[in-house]
């Protein structure tokens, strides 16, 4: 082969050669996940408080005027009697001659002691009484008695209860205020809540794959081989 021929092909394959390592750039597509927003609507509730008007009951007190008897009360004394059954003893003292008698009134209690027989051979007796006189209580004592009869019993008073009390006397008449329930009505504003709904517009992240081109640096043997 001819030199120069030779030449000319080595001076070919450097050249080649070297442009193969020549910088250069080139595109190269790339897969890449990419998020993104999207919109959707949903229902969204809301309270809406509208007025509205409600009779109320509430109780008032009416007053009226009442007529009424009022007591008018005074003190009345009262001086009871009090009774108690009395006795009239005749007392006997028996003698040899003549006999002697005593006659006792109001006597509500006595005692009788015996004493022995006289020198006749009567019974002798002592005896104690308990008698009334003016409402006031005493007591005797009476000797040689022989005999005694009780000749009369009776009520007689021996002494007064005395006490008070508080009587109506008149009635007088009076006025007082009273007062009586009614029932009335007002009206009163309130609220009621309701609720309603709206359109609301709200995004979403999705995601999505995406080619992309970019430009990356190279050799030259790179950008003819990938």
């Amino acid at each position: 082969m001819n030199v120069k021929v030779v030449m000319i092909l080595m001076i070919i394959v450097i050249g080649f050669v070297g442009s193969m390592f020549i910088p250069t750039t080139m595109e190269v597509d790339k897969e890449q996940t990419e998020k993104y927003e999207e919109p959707y609507t949903v229902q969204e509730a809301y309270t809406v408080k509208e007025p509205y008007t409600e009779k109320e009951p509430y109780t008032e007190k009416i007053p009226y005027t009442v007529t009424y008897q009022e007591p008018v009360y005074k003190t009345v004394n009262h001086n009871d009697p009090v009774y108690e059954t009395l006795n009239t003893i005749k007392f006997e003292d028996y003698g040899f001659w003549s006999n002697t008698y005593y006659t006792v009134e109001s006597i509500y209690d006595f005692d009788v002691l015996y004493t022995g027989d006289d020198s006749y051979g009567n019974e002798e007796h002592m005896v104690t009484i308990y008698y009334y006189k003016n409402l006031e209580t005493y007591k005797s004592v009476i000797y040689d008695i022989t005999d005694f009869h009780i000749i009369d019993e009776y009520q007689e008073i021996i002494s007064y209860n005395t006490w008070s009390e508080k009587v109506i006397d008149k009635y007088v008449t009076k006025e007082k205020i009273e007062y009586k329930e009614e029932t009335k009505y007002k009206d009163v504003i309130k609220q009621k809540e309701e609720t309603k709904y709206r359109d609301v517009v709200k995004n979403k992240t999705l995601e999505r794959k995406i080619i992309v081109t970019e430009t990356i640096d190279c050799f030259m043997y790179e950008k003819i081989f990938g």
